[in-house]
C-alpha cells in the first residue's frame, strides 16, 4: 500500500509540474537578463560551430563567462526545433521537471512519501522554482538547481542509505553544475561536510578511496573547461571587464567582484533583509507559515533545553538538519554580499519548503483547524500561481512572429545608430533576415519593405511620410519603410 501511494503522489507531481511548466512556455515574451543573452549566444553558437567560446553580435562575448553546458542545450533544442521561444526554454522547463522527481525522490529517503507529496506542492503553488530567471525562462538556475538536487539526492543515498559508490553521483552532478555555472556549482558542498561531521562519518568519508577517485572525476569535469579555455579560448583586449579570456572573468569579476564590489553593477542598492523580501516575493504566503514552523521550533527547543540534543539524535530529524545544513551557508553569503538577485536564492527554496511543512505537519496535529487554514491557502496559491503562468505578456511574441505581415515581406532589417535591448535583438537574429548597421537616419534610398530600427528620439530626424510605425519596445521604436 505505501509503494502504491508513493508512486501516486509521484505520478502527481510528475503531472502538476509538467503541465504548469511547459504552460505557455513558448508564447511568452523573452527577458532581457539573462535569458536573451542565452539565446543570442546559442544562435551564434549555432551557426558559427564554435563550441567553446560564446558569442554575441558576431564578436566574443566578454560579459558571459559561464561554462558552455546550458548553451550547449540550447543549441541541441534550437536544431530540433527551430528559433523560437519554446526551443530557448525547453531545457530550464525539463530541468524543473526533473528537479521535483528528485526532489521528491530525496525527501521519501528519510521522510514519508506525504511529507515529498506536500513539499513539492508548496513548491509549485508559488514562484520558487517555477518563476521568472528559474523553471520557466531559458536561464542557467533551472539547469544548476537541477543538477544540485541530483547531487543532493546521491549524497543521501552515500551518508544514509549504505551506497558508497552514490559518491561518484555526487562528483559527477557536481561538476555538471560547475559546467552550468562556474562557482555556483560549489554551493551545497559545505552542507556536505557539516551533515558528514554530525553524522560522525567525515573521516570514514576521507579514508574511503571512492572519496578521492570522486574528487579525481569532479576535478577533470571542472578543468577540462579551464583546459577548452586555456587551448581555445578567444583574447579580446577590448573585453568588457578588461579580463584576458572567460577563466578571468569567471573567477574574479563574476564570483569575487560580484559578491565584494560595491561597483560591479550599475546600480548598487543596499538589502540588508534579502532573505526576507524574497521569500516574500517567491514563496506566495507560505513565508508566513515557513516563519511559523521556524519560531515554533525555536520557542520549544527554548522552554525544553534538554531537548536539543534529543532532537539532533533522533532519526527522524536528520533531513530537517540536512536541510538547514544545506541552505544556512547560501543564506549567510547572499546576505553579507554586495550583488544578489532573488533566484540566487533558488537551491535554497525547497529546503525552506521542506522545513514549513514538517512546522506545519506538527502543528495540526496538536491543532486541527490549521490543516483546513492550509488547504484554502494551498486553493489561493496555486490559483494565484496558474494566474501568473497563463498572464506572462505575449506582446513581443505577436509582434515578432515570422507570420507577422511586416516580417514576412520583409527583405533586411536596417539598424540605424542604436543598440537594440538583448531580447529585441535575438528576435530580430531568429527572424533570419538580413541585418545591416548604420548611423544615417535618413531613408532615402532605402528599398521598400525594410524594417528600420532605431531610438525613439531619433524619430524627429525622420520625414513624416514614407515610414509607418509598427512598434515601440523597450528604447527601439521599429518602422517599416513603404
Amino acid at each position: 500500500m505505501i509503494l502504491k501511494d508513493r508512486r501516486v503522489y509521484l505520478l502527481l507531481i510528475v503531472l502538476l509540474a509538467t503541465f504548469m511548466a511547459f504552460w505557455k512556455c513558448g508564447v511568452a515574451d523573452l527577458n532581457d537578463w539573462d535569458e536573451a543573452r542565452n539565446g543570442v549566444n546559442a544562435y551564434e553558437m549555432y551557426h558559427n560551430k564554435d563550441f567553446v567560446n560564446l558569442y554575441y553580435n558576431g564578436i566574443p562575448d566578454t560579459w558571459n563567462a559561464k561554462p558552455p553546458l546550458m548553451t550547449w542545450l540550447i543549441v541541441v533544442c534550437y536544431h530540433l526545433f527551430g528559433f523560437n521561444e519554446f526551443a530557448l526554454r525547453l531545457p530550464s522547463v525539463i530541468s524543473s521537471v526533473v528537479f521535483f522527481i528528485f526532489f521528491f525522490k530525496l525527501i521519501e529517503k528519510l521522510e514519508a512519501p506525504l511529507t515529498a507529496f506536500l513539499t513539492c506542492l508548496i513548491l509549485l503553488s508559488c514562484k520558487a522554482v517555477l518563476g521568472t530567471h528559474v523553471g520557466i525562462t531559458g536561464d542557467y538556475d533551472a539547469l544548476l538547481l537541477c543538477l544540485l538536487t541530483i547531487s543532493a539526492y546521491y549524497f543521501v543515498l552515500y551518508a544514509e542509505c549504505g551506497k558508497a559508490n552514490a559518491i561518484f553521483g555526487v562528483a559527477l552532478f557536481t561538476g555538471l553544475a560547475f559546467y552550468t555555472k562556474g562557482t555556483a556549482a560549489f554551493i551545497y558542498l559545505p552542507g556536505f561536510f557539516m551533515y558528514l561531521l554530525y553524522r560522525q562519518k567525515f573521516r570514514q568519508f576521507i579514508k574511503d578511496r571512492r572519496t578521492w577517485m570522486a574528487l579525481l572525476l569532479f576535478v577533470i569535469i571542472c578543468t577540462s573547461w579551464v583546459g577548452l579555455i586555456l587551448l581555445h579560448g578567444q583574447y579580446n583586449t577590448q573585453s568588457f571587464y578588461g579580463s584576458k579570456n572567460a577563466l578571468e572573468t569567471m573567477l574574479f569579476h563574476d564570483t569575487i567582484r560580484r559578491l565584494a564590489s560595491t561597483n560591479f553593477e550599475q546600480v548598487y542598492v543596499p538589502d540588508h533583509f534579502f532573505f526576507f523580501t524574497t521569500i516574500d516575493s517567491r514563496l506566495n504566503l507560505w513565508n508566513y507559515l515557513f516563519y511559523v514552523s521556524v519560531l515554533t521550533g525555536l520557542v520549544i527547543l527554548y522552554h525544553n533545553r534538554k531537548f536539543l540534543l534529543v532532537f539532533i539524535k533522533r532519526p527522524s530529524n536528520r533531513l530537517t538538519l540536512f536541510s538547514l545544513f544545506l541552505a544556512t551557508p547560501l543564506v549567510a553569503v547572499l546576505t553579507v554580499a554586495t550583488n544578489k538577485h532573488a533566484w540566487y536564492l533558488a537551491p535554497a527554496f525547497g529546503c525552506i519548503a521542506f522545513v514549513t511543512v514538517k512546522g506545519l505537519m506538527y502543528l495540526t496535529g496538536r491543532w486541527k483547524p490549521l490543516f483546513a487554514i492550509c488547504c484554502c491557502l494551498f486553493v489561493f496559491a496555486i490559483s494565484r500561481q496558474f494566474f501568473y503562468l497563463s498572464t506572462r505578456p505575449h506582446e513581443l511574441h505577436d509582434m515578432f512572429n515570422p507570420g507577422n505581415a511586416y516580417f514576412k515581406q520583409c527583405k533586411q532589417v536596417v539598424i540605424a545608430n542604436v543598440q537594440p535591448a538583448q531580447r529585441i535583438f535575438l528576435y530580430l537574429e531568429w527572424l533570419d533576415i538580413p541585418l545591416v548597421k548604420t548611423d544615417r537616419l535618413s531613408i532615402a534610398g532605402l528599398n521598400k519593405n525594410i524594417v528600420l530600427v532605431l531610438k525613439k528620439d531619433q524619430l524627429v530626424a525622420l520625414p513624416l511620410g514614407g515610414v509607418k510605425t509598427i512598434g515601440y519596445f523597450d528604447d527601439c521604436c521599429l518602422l517599416v519603410v513603404e
